[in-house]
């Protein structure tokens, strides 16, 4: 598994593009026209990252998966996500209009304005939007039946599609910003085999194996990571272990010991002495 790729976080361009500098953080940049680059997620080691996912497998929040959806447009495409969640009872129709307002762009062919994606098209994305009156975060998961242009004015396509929609206020129930929740799932979509998966399942049964494969692989690689740099401290520990145990090792001979720590000692004698009358305080050193 990658985590080494770039991911960006892709809102509608005012023409102020302040971007950071080019160089990457430790695991890659996270891109915001409208803000900055943001480093992606360390899924390895953020806890709540791993919670994030661990609560769409276990659907601990409200996750939504929505295969095969067909749309040709990015307000075709929300119109069938909301609708879908104003059936199951996850928002109201008040909320519906405020989602298509701030994630879609005012524009004759509206495009989806919020989304984090990597740099080069690997035809997925994540969208988020803050849903004033929700409680508690709303992960959707969709794959479309044909690929669409939901966000680009270059024309590229989509086809696996993660949104996230959360409260305003972050702090509700300890969860994350919808902004960091997308950078967690977008982190998450950097991993090819991950992105295969979820592009290739043809039920929920399938989204929820791939998601949980992918977490049995964070853990099984972070315990590799950890089982390997314990063994080079005991290893370390070890070879400490046993030159203090040469030392002390008996020489089976009349005062071996004594011969030995001069043996070993002798390099020093001379600099140490020379040093007794060099340097500053030497008549104190002398008659100390």
């Amino acid at each position: 598994m990658s985590d080494d790729n770039d991911v960006v976080i892709d809102v509608e361009d005012d023409g102020n593009n302040n971007n950071a500098d080019d160089d990457g953080g430790e695991y890659g940049y996270l891109f915001e026209k409208k803000i900055k680059e943001v480093d992606m997620k360390d899924l390895y080691h953020e806890v709540q990252s791993k919670k994030d996912i661990s609560k769409f497998v276990n659907k601990a929040n409200e996750a939504v998966i929505m295969l095969n959806i067909s749309a040709s447009s990015a307000k075709d495409f929300t119109e069938k996500i909301t609708n879908e969640l104003i059936d199951k009872d996850l928002i109201t129709k008040k909320q519906s209009k405020q989602i298509k307002s701030d994630l879609l762009t005012e524009e004759p062919i509206s495009r989806v304005k919020n989304v984090v994606q990597q740099p080069e098209s690997n035809s997925s994305m994540v969208g988020y939007v803050n849903v004033p009156g929700l409680l508690k975060p709303i992960f959707v998961l969709s794959t479309l039946s044909s690929p669409a242009n939901l966000q680009h004015s270059n024309g590229q396509l989509e086809e696996l599609v993660i949104l996230i929609l959360g409260p305003p206020d972050a702090e509700i129930q300890g969860t994350q910003s919808v902004l960091e929740s997308a950078r967690t799932f977008a982190t998450l979509l950097t991993h090819d085999e991950v992105r295969y998966d979820l592009k290739s399942a043809s039920n929920e049964d399938d989204v929820i194996e791939a998601l949980e494969k992918f977490l049995d692989e964070l853990d099984s690689d972070y315990l590799d990571k950890k089982g390997k740099k314990n063994k080079d401290d005991d290893d370390d520990d070890d070879n400490s272990h046993q030159d203090q145990n040469n030392d002390l090792k008996c020489s089976k001979r009349p005062v071996g010991g004594i011969w030995f720590d001069i043996q070993r000692r002798l390099p020093w004698y001379f600099s140490d002495f020379k040093d007794g009358f060099i340097g500053d305080g030497n008549v104190r050193k002398l008659f100390s």
